[in-house]
């Protein structure tokens, strides 16, 4: 299907996409993450997509992004960010689409413009707890109920896959839902925004986004580093937001003084309010972790397949959740109950060094 007379109806423009991605997945695949999904809205940049369940949101999100958002690029001839957001019901009809104000997002009491994220089932209340990660959980709750009061900034800092974003978007999520107006973006969004604006000449659009918020959440701040133009853009934003009393908070792959060209004004800011790590989980930790995601999937994992995953993945929590993903859809794929030998397989895919494992006993 190819569109006509350059509609902006998100759901031709998505049946377009979805005719090109036939073509460029497998059967199985299209059929099981894409057949059900539909378009939801284009806007400012970003187009929404209704999807089934959270399962395949994060699916889509985590595995076929990138495919996604080319094949949408080829349709509109121009690159936006895909969203993914689940709504009550995904069919094509226009009763499928609940009011705006019903679409599991909170309409901001400011501009009344309801905020999507890509991960909106980040909440605190999946976020799992633990020793390596108490206190990151309490600052952020803290900033959640007290935006601009209790820590402000709030730096976050750990290495990859450990709970920033999930952290980050559980705080947006909740300011979100109770009045306020907080915007979560990665810090690479932030540039290529801030870019854009300079080179469109809409930098008064770009200036009134940022700094009209409640609360600005920048995931991976150590992108801005080198970047002079961005810098400059975000430490005014900074400077406005804090002299407003408005909450920002930012993580980041290491320590602000440990990020190489970072302008050192821009490190003392970030000094300025509290900075909590995380660490990497426990054994328990882990298990509690792969317990709710299981749960999380409806999936029937035996305790022992759990605990095969946590003591043999040391990588991160992201890994770990991918072996849940990936056992999940091999048993709804082949209807075949997950046993060890599979659990044994998906391991040696994510962690190939790994020889001879075996489960404890």
């Amino acid at each position: 299907m190819e569109l006509t007379n350059n509609s902006t109806d998100p759901k031709l423009i998505w049946k377009a996409v979805l005719g090109k991605l036939q073509l460029q997945v497998n059967k199985s695949s299209f059929d099981t993450w894409l057949i059900s999904t539909f378009g939801h809205k284009l806007e400012d940049g970003f187009f929404t997509v209704s999807v089934p369940n959270n399962f395949v949101a994060e699916m889509l999100d985590q595995r076929m992004y990138s495919t996604i958002a080319s094949a949408i690029k080829q349709v509109l001839k121009k690159a936006v960010e895909v969203k993914f957001i689940v709504l009550a019901s995904t069919n094509n009809s226009e009763n499928s689409i609940p009011p705006r104000n019903s679409l599991g997002t909170t309409i901001s009491s400011v501009d009344k413009t309801p905020f999507f994220y890509t991960k909106p089932w980040r909440t605190f209340e999946n976020f799992i707890v633990g020793e390596s990660n108490k206190l990151a959980h309490a600052a952020s709750l803290s900033v959640a109920e007290n935006p601009g009061l209790a820590y402000n900034p709030l730096f976050i800092y750990s290495g990859v896959g450990l709970g920033k974003t999930h952290l980050l978007t559980s705080i947006a999520n909740r300011l979100n839902k109770t009045g306020f107006k907080a915007i979560y973006v990665t810090a690479e969004e932030f540039t290529n925004e801030y870019i854009n604006s300079i080179r469109l000449a809409k930098t008064d659009h770009f200036r009134n986004k940022y700094r009209n918020t409640d609360a600005l959440l920048i995931d991976d701040i150590q992108f801005i580093a080198g970047k002079e133009q961005t810098q400059e853009g975000f430490f005014h934003t900074f400077n406005s937001l804090s002299s407003a009393g408005k909450q920002i908070v930012l993580s980041s792959d290491r320590p602000a003084k440990e990020i190489e060209h970072l302008h050192e004004r821009l490190v003392s800011r970030m000094l300025g309010g509290l900075i909590v790590d995380i660490q990497q989980p426990d054994l328990e930790t882990k298990v509690a972790i792969l317990k709710s995601k299981s749960e999380s999937l409806k999936a029937n994992l035996s305790g022992e397949i759990l605990l095969f995953f946590a003591e043999n993945i040391k990588s991160n929590i992201r890994a770990l959740e991918g072996c849940i993903n990936k056992i999940t859809a091999y048993s709804q794929l082949t209807n075949l109950s997950p046993d060890m030998n599979l659990a044994k397989s998906i391991v040696s895919e994510i962690s190939p060094g790994l020889k001879n494992i075996t489960a404890s006993k």
